[in-house]
């Protein structure tokens, strides 16, 4: 699926068939960022994952929601119209 659905129930029934497929991290950003950024971003909390928890960096799934301004309101607005 294109919105990572799949992907993340996918690897969370192979983690309750007792594969190590945890952890997922999703992370939903306003649509903009280029895949430089995204490839930062993955980088960065893949290694704060690793730090933090002790996971090995090979079980660390990251999902990237991209949204639409329009999609998002924050205080009765829509970002689309800020």
């Amino acid at each position: 699926m294109k919105d990572g659905t799949g992907t993340f129930i996918a690897y969370f029934e192979q983690y309750l068939r007792g594969g190590d497929a945890m952890p997922i991290v999703q992370v939903e950003l306003l649509e903009g960022r280029t895949i430089e950024q995204k490839r930062a971003l993955v980088e960065k909390v893949t290694q704060a994952i690793v730090e933090s928890v002790g996971a090995p960096a090979e079980n660390v799934t990251v999902i990237i929601r991209d949204m639409p301004k329009e999609n998002l309101a924050k205080a009765g607005k829509l970002e689309y119209d800020k």
